[in-house]
């Protein structure tokens, strides 16, 4: 009788097989050699490297005067927050003419897709902490101290993220696709092979996983101090700031003024207004700290339409920038150069009122709130606004 063997491969595949014509293993018995001893099912908050194991039965028989049987079974990942370590493969019971199981790897590994949502989460929480800290430089005094207060808290949670990141990252590298197969023939046996006889070969795939972790709750909860920092931040630049300045002229748009949706083909090249819910119009003063803003009806706050070939618009302020939504939810509107992030789509609402749309989906918005004046949000009431076309 042949005692056990196992074999290592360059992905870490392992077998370990039992050759005696029919053996079988007590389930008292220790699991294979480099399977972990904890069922993926049983694991409970486990953290970024954690392994684990499940099993998927493979294998079968083929009858007595039957035809040949193949079996194939296909292992990969199939859950983001989890990769193969390796694959452990241990027949259970075998006899007659048999194949197998072999194993065979059709798709290298790489890394889980996790890994690059947590790395691109890190580039924009510290992109939002690096805009914190350029619009804090205008603050002085307690409002500096204050501010320096929530962007010291910010580093620290940032410090934390990159920690999971970098656990997340060690532990993303996924083994790849593999592809087991195994066989059985009916045999000639009894006297003289005059008799039919059955053959099988089953064993217990065990596909050792590592666990590599979901970053979005990590990042949810930097966001949150993130958000916090920027909330007051905001806050004390507006307090510190003097009342804006708008451009010199002056206008005062009439209902005369309105233009129907049946016209929205003809705002290009034309200077609008865009009045909001409460009744003050989109703004962009003489500023580069905060370059969005509500005000009156005066030249600051003309905005010329530029059409695009795909449908959508861009809005030039007075100042030659472009009305912008960043990829961040911290400052959510600026103003930029024309770029992807200056396209908008005109969502038609009512006679003479329209929503503009982002390209991440959201809506310019005007909150009911007038430290941050303009945001972006659902297409509710706050996001739509009155055009006037400035004659």
């Amino acid at each position: 009788m042949e005692t056990k063997k196992s074999f290592s491969y360059p992905w870490i595949i392992m077998i370990a097989i039992l050759s005696s014509p029919l053996a079988f293993l007590s389930p008292a018995e220790a699991l294979p050699v480099g399977v972990p001893n904890v069922p993926c099912g049983s694991l409970s908050n486990p953290s970024p490297g954690t392994l684990c194991y499940t099993i998927t039965p493979g294998g079968g028989k083929a009858s007595a005067g039957g035809s040949r049987q193949e079996f194939s079974t296909i292992i990969q990942s199939t859950e983001p927050e989890y990769v193969i370590a390796s694959v452990v493969i241990e027949v259970t019971s075998a006899a007659g003419e048999r194949n197998g199981p072999t194993v065979n790897q059709i798709s290298s590994g790489g890394q889980a897709s996790a890994v690059s949502v947590a790395t691109n989460k890190l580039r924009e929480l510290r992109q939002i902490k690096g805009e914190l800290q350029a619009k804090a430089t205008v603050l002085a005094g307690p409002a500096l101290i204050e501010a320096q207060t929530k962007l010291n808290a910010l580093s620290e949670e940032e410090r934390t993220f990159e920690e999971v990141v970098t656990k997340i990252t060690a532990a993303g590298q996924d083994a790849g696709k593999f592809h087991v197969t195994g066989s059985a023939n009916p045999r000639r046996c009894g006297t003289f092979n005059l008799d039919k006889c059955g053959s099988w070969i089953e064993y217990n795939i065990y596909v050792v996983r590592r666990y590599v972790g979901d970053p979005i709750a990590a990042y949810n909860r930097a966001f949150a101090v993130a958000q916090d920092a920027q909330n007051t931040i905001t806050r004390l630049v507006a307090q510190s700031q003097p009342t804006p300045n708008p451009s010199p002229e002056e206008s005062n748009p009439t209902d005369a003024d309105l233009i129907s949706v049946i016209e929205l083909n003809k705002l290009c090249g034309k200077t609008i207004y865009l009045k909001s819910w409460k009744g003050d119009y989109l703004h962009r003063p003489d500023s580069d700290v905060q370059k969005i803003t509500t005000w009156g009806p005066t030249g600051g706050s003309q905005w010329s339409i530029e059409c695009l070939d795909n449908g959508k618009f861009q809005l030039k302020s007075w100042k030659g920038d472009y009305l912008y939504r960043p990829d961040s939810d911290v400052q959510k509107i600026t103003t930029w150069d024309p770029t992807g992030g200056s396209q908008w789509a005109f969502e038609v609402f009512g006679k003479n009122q329209v929503m503009l749309k982002s390209w991440k989906g959201d809506y310019l918005h005007r909150p009911d709130s007038d430290v941050q004046k303009i945001t972006t949000w659902d297409p509710t009431g706050g996001s739509k606004w009155t055009i006037y076309v400035r004659q």
